[in-house]
Order: structure tokens, then sequence, then C-alpha cells
């Protein structure tokens, strides 16, 4: 018998036994059509497997079993189908990555296959409700954060005004000059020997500078010794006197005489006549 016949005698009696468990209450309905996708996309890989002459019955055979399986997961959960229908991206994506590597040839085919994955992923992760949690995620963590920061915040800057506030008092307490006191005298310290000793020297020294330094004064006439000039600070100097001769007249300076001397009698007396002249 050939294989085609009984591919089509087990098809047939497999349907048969369905419909009478069917019939008997039992729903199998809904679980047939999916079992019947599995079972043509395992034909394929097989006979991709067993000829092994194309490699599109196993980009054929992989795409059925991943659809039959979605399906029999959302035969018990039907409502989720608006949460898992990237699914549909992804399984095409999977199954071009299975033909790139059971054929060399077709390569290629790997760069729309991830392309398609990627696209999956990102359509599931809206569609599951996983990007609202993530916003609901970071927007609960930003006002807690918030909640806390203020009063934080505020605590932080109080705080540093405070400490600002009392190193600008202590900057300006440094910059004021402090009071001036004026020093006390101290005492004069007593003189000891040295000290006089020294004074002498300097006595000495300066009276001898002045001594060197004054020419002698010339002699000069005086009438009594003790009326005579002293010169020096400290003794006379020697210097000789002598008194002048009774003999000896000092040329003295001529006394002008008035033009109207011999004119005046002694018996008259200036103002008789008005015409004499006035002095």
């Amino acid at each position: 018998m050939p294989t085609s016949n009984r591919i089509v005698g087990i098809t047939l009696v497999v349907i048969g036994v369905l419909i009478l468990l069917g019939q008997m209450g039992l729903d199998f309905f809904g679980w047939l059509w999916p079992v019947l996708l599995c079972v043509i996309g395992a034909g394929l890989m097989w006979s991709w497997y067993t000829r092994g002459d194309d490699s599109g019955k196993a980009f054929s055979g992989v795409l059925l079993i991943l659809l039959a399986c979605f399906f029999l997961f959302m035969r018990r959960e039907p409502a989720q189908m608006e949460q898992h229908w990237p699914f549909f991206v992804l399984a095409p994506g999977l199954s071009l990555l299975v033909m790139s590597r059971v054929d060399r040839s077709r390569r290629d085919a790997s760069v729309p296959g991830w392309i398609a994955i990627a696209a999956a992923l990102v359509l599931y992760f809206f569609s599951s409700g996983l990007f609202m949690g993530l916003m609901g995620f970071i927007f609960g963590l930003i006002g807690l954060v918030l909640r806390l920061l203020v009063p934080l915040a505020l605590v932080g800057l109080g705080g540093w005004m405070l400490v600002n506030h009392r190193r600008r008092e202590q900057s300006v307490r440094t910059a004021v000059p402090e009071k001036y006191e004026p020093a006390r005298p101290s005492e004069p310290d007593e003189p000891d020997e040295q000290d006089e000793q020294d004074a002498e020297y300097e006595d000495e020294a300066e009276y001898t500078e002045l001594d060197h330094s004054v020419s002698p004064a010339p002699a000069v006439l005086v009438e009594d010794a003790d009326e005579r000039p002293k010169y020096g600070p400290y003794d006379e100097p020697d210097v000789e006197t002598f008194d002048r001769p009774d003999d000896e007249v000092l040329d003295e300076p001529a006394q002008p005489a008035r033009p109207d001397d011999a004119a005046l009698e002694p018996d008259e007396e200036p103002g008789e006549d008005d015409d004499a002249p006035r002095y």
C-alpha cells in the first residue's frame, strides 16, 4: 500500500473517532483543529528530516507547531488574547531562525527573524500591561521620593543657613580690630657704675670737642676782674685781663656840632625870638 493512502486512512479514522466522542457529550471539536495543525506541522518536519530536500518544510512545520501550541493555550484562557497577540509576530521570527540554521544557503533569513523577535517582545511589553505597571512603579517611586525629599531638603536648607550665619558672625568678629590699649611706660632702670662712667666719658668728649672747636677770644678791657665774661659751660677760659691806664685816652667818635650853637646866647632862651629855629 502506498504511503499516501496510509496517511489519508489514518486521518479519516481519527476524524471519525472525534465525531463520535463529540456526540457522546465530549467537546473535542474545540481541541480538534489545533491538534490537526500540530499533526500537519509534525508531518512537514518529518518529511524534511527524511528527505532533506527543501528547508521550507522546516519553516512551515515549526510555524504550524507553534501556532497549534498557542491555540491550545488560548483554549484554556481565551480572554487573554488581547495581551498575547504579539505571539503571531514571534512565531514567524522563530521559524526563520530555524530555517537559517538547517539550511546554510539561507543564513540571511536570520536577520528578519531577529527583527521579528525584537518587535514581538516590544509589542508584548506594551500589550501585556508591563509598560503600565512599570510606569506606575516609577511614578510611585518618584512620589515617595518627593514626599521624603521635600522635608529633608527643608531641613538641610535650614541647617545650612544656620551654619552659614554662624560662620559669617565669626568672620565679622575676626575682622573688627581689637580696642587699642596704650602700653604702660616701663620704669627706668637704675643707673649702674658702668652707665655713670659712660656719661662722664661723654661729657669729657663733648667738652674737649667744644674747647678745640672754639677759637680763643680776644682780650677784653674791663675795669673789674669780676665783671669779665666767662667762656665755656664748665670753667673760665684762660684769658689775661689788665686795667686801662689813666693817661690812655680812647679815641671817641666826634659829636657832630649843631650849626646854630654859636648863635645861641646863654641869656636867651629858645622861644623868645620867633625867628630862631627850634630843635
